[in-house]
């Protein structure tokens, strides 16, 4: 029998919270289902409820700053039990297989699913969320009060991380709001002298209430002399720290917190030693929802380097930032684009490492789409490669549509794939209609378990790509390999980028086929993706001196039998500086 959870829903774009009875549907093994003690509220909340970002679906029950107890843990959970207080921020899920999630940035992941997007959050009695995002709660935290650390506080304690602020620094703190207020608190009580800027000099009495030592009105005559006197002089050498644009919409760029640090002798925090100088610290707009890259403090994740089996850590992190302006794409921070490489060999996968690339695609015949690569091509690939390795799951070529011998085949193929150190799959099958095959499909996703999953191109091949997609989200596959149902890429692009936005943080969407490293560039600014997927190859001509030209081995080497195409170290590199000049242009 289904369980019933009930909230408060926003049942239209900026429509009042009415109550709301819902299905949360089948729980997953690796989830946790939390009851709501407590949850707080959030611009990011409101945001949602109007739909600001263009990815809003209603009936939307908002609130991503939970409080509250286990009831029910899932048989793939791991560190938690029932009765266990946790924390829940902006985030619901990741895949604990890709570059970030294995480095412990699990915030940058693309297939991230967000804790209010596509699905309902904390404004309810109870909520379900993967493991890896429930923080068990420390028994002096208040419940009551706690929810807005999984927000603005952790958005406020990642640039004292990054910088590597002590306690002998002097820090300034510009803005005593919704973030200035917590980072009073969390700088006086980690030692520092703390001065409070603000315009609003009503303020100055609630600033040393929480932390303050020095409060200076940043309006006021007298501000040049208060900040030389407090040891910020204009005159000193001035850099700014980026930690992340995160927005690129009208918002972009909107300077939400400024820190002045004086960095003592010795300073681990960037700066020189024994020099003082000023130190911006950029934040996104919407920084009530954004955690930055040291987002991990609670507790980071430990895995085995290369297998993706994330063991009992856990870490609160950023969520997927919201679309452009334009609602085309959520996208993504700085240079951290995925890149994926397809493969078809060792020499490829060493290309793959020496280019930079985050991820590889491991094939076998490329020239008929690729099909399932053997157990030793994927345990050398695995040795030489420390990436992400997604190993392509296809018995054969040219259609998807499989008989259950072809099934049996592809389950076996599942288990040998992980067994040699595989961290995902990569799978497609199409009824005779050419819809997508959701039994076939569920087979194969059970027999992955936890490995990361991609949909492959068969989808371009799907007689309504909107349609599948939607039904590829319900299966709970993290990304969509797909060059728009179009010959290539550069074609399908218009195609791509409605997905993008139809998407809205669901699925991430990789465009595949005909991608160079000249036009990678052009496709991530048109279409806003968060993930890229080429095969970057180059002729090799082979050592043989002595050529039998009356015969051939292959259909495809007729042209040349002597001679083949491997990933191109130095074309990787070209793409991953595209990519590099795509996002921070």
């Amino acid at each position: 029998m289904s369980e019933i959870f009930h909230g408060w829903a926003a049942k239209e774009q900026g429509g009042k919270l009415t109550e709301f009875d819902f299905d949360p549907g089948k729980m997953r093994p690796e989830q946790v289902q939390v009851k709501v003690e407590s949850c707080g509220i959030c611009h990011s909340d409101l945001s949602m409820i109007d739909n600001d970002w263009g990815m809003s679906q209603y009936p939307l029950v908002p609130g991503h700053e939970v409080i509250g107890m286990i009831e029910k843990v899932g048989e793939q959970a791991k560190g938690l039990k029932v009765g266990d207080r946790v924390g829940l921020g902006w985030f619901a899920g990741s895949c604990l297989s890709c570059q970030p999630c294995l480095s412990g940035r699990q915030q940058l992941c693309a297939g991230a699913e967000g804790m209010i997007i596509g699905r309902h959050g904390g404004f309810a009695d109870k909520v379900r969320v993967n493991w890896e995002w429930a923080i068990k709660l420390p028994e002096a935290l208040d419940p009551a009060s706690s929810g807005p650390l999984f927000c603005g506080g952790i958005t406020v304690f990642a640039p004292i991380a990054d910088l590597g602020v002590k306690p002998t620094d002097r820090v300034g703190v510009i803005g005593i709001g919704g973030l200035g207020h917590l980072a009073l608190q969390f700088l006086n009580a980690w030692g520092c002298q703390v001065t409070a800027f603000t315009s609003s000099p009503s303020k100055a009495a609630e600033a040393k209430k929480l932390g303050a030592h020095h409060v200076v009105d940043s309006k006021g005559d007298e501000t040049k002399r208060d900040r030389q006197h407090l040891g910020f002089h204009p005159r000193h050498r001035e850099r700014t720290v980026r930690l992340g644009r995160l927005h690129r919409g009208a918002r972009t760029g909107r300077q939400a917190a400024l820190c002045w640090c004086r960095a003592g002798a010795g300073s681990s925090a960037g700066f020189l030693s024994d020099r003082r100088q000023e130190i911006h610290i950029r934040l996104p707009a919407r920084l009530a929802h954004h955690g930055g890259d040291h987002a991990g403090f609670l507790r980071a994740p430990r895995h085995r380097p290369g297998h993706g089996n994330l063991r009992h850590g856990r870490c609160e992190r950023r969520p997927r930032p919201p679309p452009r302006g334009q609602g085309a794409s959520p996208h993504c921070i700085e240079t951290l684009i995925m890149l994926e490489i397809c493969i078809d060999g060792v020499s490829s996968a060493r290309a793959a490492a020496e280019g930079g690339a985050d991820r590889v695609e491991l094939c076998a015949n490329l020239p008929e789409g690729g099909t399932t690569p053997s157990a030793g091509m994927i345990r050398e690939v695995r040795r030489v490669f420390e990436g992400g390795l997604m190993v392509i799951i296809r018995p054969r070529g040219y259609d998807f549509l499989y008989s259950e011998d072809e099934l049996e085949v592809m389950l076996h193929d599942i288990a040998v794939a992980r067994d040699a150190g595989a961290d995902g799959i990569v799978i497609g099958c199409l009824t005779a209609e050419g819809h997508v095959d959701s039994v076939r499909c569920e087979r194969l996703l059970a027999a992955a378990g936890n490995m990361d999953v991609t949909f492959h191109r068969a989808f371009d091949m799907s007689c309504d790509l909107g349609q599948a997609m939607e039904e590829i989200i319900r299966l709970g596959v993290r990304r969509i390999l797909t060059s728009g149902g179009m010959p290539d890429v550069p074609q399908g692009i218009p195609a791509i980028a409605d997905l993008v936005k139809a998407a809205a943080g669901r699925v991430s969407i990789m465009p595949g086929g005909g991608v160079t490293e000249d036009n990678i560039a052009g496709i991530v600014r048109t279409t806003g993706v968060c993930e890229m997927h080429l095969s970057a190859r180059h002729r090799v001509q082979g050592g043989m001196t002595f050529f039998n030209r009356n015969c051939s081995m292959g259909v495809y080497s007729k042209s040349d039998e002597y001679a083949w195409r491997e990933a191109s170290a130095e074309k990787i590199r070209l793409a991953k500086q595209a990519l590099t000049e795509a996002v921070t242009r």
